[in-house]
């Protein structure tokens, strides 16, 4: 039981944090893309 819950665990904070990568290259790719519209030169 401790081993499926711990495996259940795992799973989730790896699911989390590919979550978090995706938010956060999302986020860079928005900013980069808004500033070349933009483009402050």
């Amino acid at each position: 039981m401790t081993k499926f819950n711990y495996k259940n665990f795992s799973i989730m904070m790896v699911l989390f944090l590919f979550i978090l990568i995706m938010i956060s290259s999302f986020a860079a790719a928005e900013i980069e893309i808004s500033n070349s519209t933009v483009g402050w030169y």
